[in-house]
């Protein structure tokens, strides 16, 4: 664990610094960068890295650089968020690490809110509501146990970056970074490598941050190659729990393993019904075995739940079998 950081009021006076990716976001990243810019919270490092963006995008960063030095900016070729992530904490200075889209936006109190609610040393986590107030107005503290529950199961929390502050010395401690090969649920799987190393986490009530909801090509309903590597994610957080004895969070994560490959199955059957993916094709393939191996490996465990509904229990043995 990292050493002490002193007195309550250092927290105050520790930089953080935030990491902001950007792909062709010329309509939304000022929105972003005046956000953090109108912080009441004014030690804070900006790094954005722009990923081979083909629209106006670097124009604005580069004017944005120029007027404030806390404003870093860089350009690489496009690679995907992860990789873009993982290039800016290479450049990060500050003791805190948060996380902002190019298209969502802070409010002006977010950073000064959470790092206020840091409890000297107890804390090395903190997240905030993203969709709305908590009915609840008290500051709460969760257990590494029961935050990583909270991250898989709570969407108004959730095993997102942006609602997150982290501490870098514990991200760098064993070089948490982003995998570039899963585009999906790459996210859940970095909050939850992060979530084992610490003691607790803080909870603010608040909504701090502004998701924009517009649907990207990713989150869409739309089928991708891409959403088949959360997969993936979720067998790496399966080993993660499974290594950790966490019995809880190991079988809540089993659990969404199993239905997320059941509901790729069964959009593949629907991409190849409209024309989207082919059929016979080294795709359908891929996934056909990658689903059916997860539904092998696990259907003689969830076939026996009374609180598994039967209609996933029938397409699980289904695709066990094709």
């Amino acid at each position: 664990m990292p050493e002490k950081r002193g007195e309550m009021k250092m927290l105050f006076e520790e930089r953080i610094s935030i990491i902001m990716p950007a792909y062709n976001a010329e309509k939304t990243i000022t929105r972003a960068i005046d956000s953090i810019q109108r912080q009441t919270y004014k030690n804070w490092q900006l790094i954005i890295v722009n990923d081979g963006s083909k629209d106006a995008t670097q124009e604005i960063i580069q004017k944005k650089c120029k007027e404030d030095s806390r404003i870093k900016g860089y350009l690489i070729e496009n690679s995907g968020p992860a990789q873009a992530r993982n290039y800016a904490l290479e450049y990060a200075e500050g003791t805190w690490i948060a996380f902002c889209d190019a298209d969502d936006w802070f409010t002006e109190e977010a950073l000064e809110t959470m790092i206020m609610s840091m409890n000297g040393d107890l804390c090395q986590l903190c997240a905030c509501y993203y969709t709305s107030n908590c009915y609840n107005n008290d500051v709460v503290y969760w257990d590494k146990q029961k935050a990583i529950f909270q991250f898989l199961t709570n969407p108004e929390i959730g095993g997102y970056l942006w609602n997150k502050l982290f501490l870098r010395e514990l991200i760098e401690e064993d070089k948490i970074r982003f995998e570039k090969n899963i585009f999906i649920c790459e996210d859940l799987l970095f909050v939850i490598q992060y979530a084992n190393k610490i003691h607790n986490c803080v909870v603010v009530p608040k909504k701090l941050y502004n998701y924009d909801t517009q649907p990207n090509g990713l989150t869409s309903s739309a089928f991708s190659m891409k959403k088949v590597t959360q997969l993936d994610a979720l067998e790496k957080i399966v080993c993660i729990l499974l290594n950790n004895n966490d019995r809880e969070n190991l079988a809540v994560a089993k659990r969404i393993l199993v239905k997320k490959a059941i509901f790729i199955r069964r959009d593949v059957t629907k991409a190849i019904q409209k024309g989207v993916l082919g059929k016979g094709t080294a795709e359908e393939r891929y996934i056909k075995g990658k689903t059916r191996k997860i539904c092998r490996q696990y259907v003689k465990e969830y076939i026996l739940k009374t609180d598994f509904p039967i209609k996933f229990k029938g397409m699980m043995m289904l695709y066990c079998l094709v």
